[in-house]
């Protein structure tokens, strides 16, 4: 990774690490990436304030917020980890509100890797092959246990060696595509395709509000074809 991106990723991950969920509607659902922690904001001007994780009191949350460490992407592994918060606030009268229950899933880190690609490539040959996004070793997001109505989106490009130096081309956006292979006019220029992965989530998810951290990933496969050699000219000669 370059210096420069180094740099803006850790930029995004102190801005993450900032931002809080208010708290506010019954039965709230939040998406969490692993790797980022997050702070549940309730109702300010309450005497007291009751939090609970899974069911278990929380002693040290007595406050409006609770702030819940970042699990990191080998702790969440492969497969979405669920939480359930509740929330009950006592008034200076003296009466308990019902209890609020608020879920956080976490998802595992998306990591993109590409396959089908098998060199050598030749100009003079047929270039047509499949590429496949594979996501966390394996094939497509087979290798993630998700939650109920989250899946994996894939949005694929060509990046380089597309018209007028090439003909590189794809076709698709599922986790495998059509990539077309072709020798540049420029032959330092290879055939370089981008694949972006991202989380699926339901509909309603408020993306700015209701998600916290990265749920985005891509990776690039560079693809070099070879010139053919020009048709080759004999000369006869006398033993």
């Amino acid at each position: 990774m370059k210096k420069g991106n180094i740099k803006f990723v850790l930029i995004m991950i102190a801005v993450l690490s900032t931002i809080s969920f208010d708290v506010q509607a019954q039965g709230q659902t939040f998406y969490v990436a692993a790797e980022s922690g997050f702070k549940l904001k309730g109702p300010l001007g309450f005497d007291e304030y009751l939090w609970a994780e899974n069911n278990v009191t929380i002693p040290a949350a007595t406050g409006s917020s609770l702030s819940v460490t970042a699990l990191g992407a080998s702790t969440v592994g492969n497969v979405a980890v669920s939480k359930t918060y509740t929330l009950k606030v006592k008034s200076n009268a003296g009466c308990w509100s019902d209890e609020g229950s608020y879920t956080i899933h976490i998802l595992p880190k998306l990591v993109a890797t590409t396959s089908g690609y098998t060199p050598p490539y030749c100009e003079n040959l047929s270039q047509q092959i499949t590429l496949t996004a594979n996501i966390n070793g394996a094939s497509g997001a087979t290798a993630l246990t998700l939650v109920p109505n989250v899946s994996v989106g894939y949005q694929w490009s060509v990046i380089a060696g597309a018209a007028p130096l090439g003909n590189a081309a794809i076709v698709g956006n599922s986790n495998q595509v059509s990539a077309l292979v072709m020798t540049p006019q420029n032959t330092l220029v290879d055939n370089e395709y981008k694949v972006i992965a991202t989380y699926i989530l339901p509909a309603a998810t408020n993306m700015t509000t209701d998600v916290i951290g990265s749920i985005t990933t891509q990776t690039t496969q560079n693809i070099h074809a070879n010139p053919k050699p020009s048709i080759p000219v004999i000369q006869v000669e006398e033993l």
